[in-house]
């Protein structure tokens, strides 16, 4: 599998950890482009647009199955912001299989709005949300499913290896650089608005103090079709920063988890904070790599209290640079966050994330269908 992609890939990896913990599942999707073939649970391609007559195919099929339970993976853009999605449920009646609905994302179907939003609760016996504002948020209006409501941070979709030859200090140099260098790695889109002109500007700041250190912009890079990409490589080039500044293009999740081992530190400096959502901060953390990034209300208390993020205010981009400096200046500093990283990765493994998601399934259906059992049947409609 390649560059990762968003919550079709996150599917994959849910699907193929549940079958590692040795439940039955399987997956229907509308991608034409999946191999079902290539995957060791069923995957049924069932082609549509999640139309009103889409959604009465998938609900037939399901139905004419037995399985424990359903859990429907919902991002507003993966259903193009249409509504009828949300009317999934609906199509089950009369069969009685415990219902669950894992949150992407907080966008609800254009037309329409807020309206959705009971749609998206009421109906689910159980509901799993990627942050603990987002859960929040629903809890206000809802306070009584609150026992229906599950909290769970995503999971890195890019794994470390365990290959000792892919592991730090080695990935440093098979990723071309030496010892001496002080890699800061910046993970995601190269676009405006998420903060990377802050980046340019501190290794402008520091290119005669801190000579070995270097900036790695870890993302598809295309100057010759962005207007924006072809703006940051021509202020490289007249500030003299080509041999300071490093793009690595598309990678595949190897190569992105091979850059992260040989990195110091993952600097995110985006305008929203740091959360649960973003894949680049969970991949950091799952190479136990340590994390200067922006805090905000968004950002989630586990978060902050893992001592795994350095963490600023993104209104005072003053501050990015003393706390590199710090970092760079006191190597204890910098290996107290490795430890406090490594130690919080734990807690955000797979392994962990089914074993939670296996009991909140388990006590949800006891109440709905009253089994005696752990759910050993997973339908994953996406």
């Amino acid at each position: 599998m390649s560059w990762p992609c968003g919550a079709a890939d996150y599917v994959s990896h849910l699907a193929k950890n549940l079958h590692q913990a040795g439940h039955h599942v399987e997956v229907i999707t509308s991608n034409p482009n999946i191999k079902p073939e290539s995957w060791p649970f069923k995957v049924e391609v069932v082609l549509g647009n999640w139309g009103l007559g889409h959604l009465f195919r998938i609900a037939n099929k399901i139905k004419r199955q037995n399985f424990d339970l359903i859990d429907f993976q919902y991002e507003a853009g993966m259903f193009g912001y249409r509504g009828a999605s949300l009317l999934f449920p609906f199509f089950m009646y009369p069969k009685k299989i415990p219902l669950f609905l894992t949150l992407h994302s907080q966008d609800l179907p254009r037309r329409g709005g807020r309206l959705w939003r009971p749609l998206q609760v009421l109906p689910y016996d159980g509901l799993i949300f990627y942050s603990k504002q987002f859960h929040d948020r629903i809890f206000r209006w809802f306070p009584r499913r609150a026992e229906r409501f599950l909290v769970q941070g995503f999971p890195s979709n890019i794994l470390r290896p365990n290959d000792p030859s892919n592991q730090a200090p080695l990935a440093k140099i098979r990723t071309g650089f030496t010892h001496a260098q002080f890699l800061m790695t910046y993970f995601g889109h190269i676009s405006a608005g998420r903060g990377i002109e802050d980046l340019l500007d501190v290794m402008k700041t520091f290119k005669v103090q801190y000579p070995g250190l270097h900036l790695i912009l870890m993302s598809q890079f295309k100057p010759e079709e962005d207007d924006y990409q072809r703006k940051l490589l021509e202020w490289i080039r007249l500030n003299g920063m080509e041999k300071k500044i490093s793009f690595t293009g598309r990678l595949s999740n190897e190569e992105v988890s091979r850059f992260l081992l040989a990195s110091d530190i993952c600097v995110l400096p985006f305008p929203d904070g740091a959360s649960f959502k973003n894949g680049s901060l969970s991949a950091a953390i799952e190479h136990s790599l340590p994390v200067l990034t922006t805090v905000s209300p968004l950002t989630e208390p586990q978060l902050l209290a893992s001592g795994a993020l350095l963490t600023y205010d993104p209104a005072q981009k003053s501050q990015l640079s003393p706390l590199l400096a710090h970092l760079i200046d006191q190597p204890q500093s910098l290996a107290q966050l490795k430890i406090k990283a490594a130690a919080f990765r734990d807690e955000l493994s797979w392994n962990k994330y089914i074993e939670n998601r296996i009991h909140f399934y388990n006590r949800i259906s006891l109440k709905r269908v009253g089994r005696t059992q752990v759910p050993s049947h997973v339908a994953n409609p996406k």
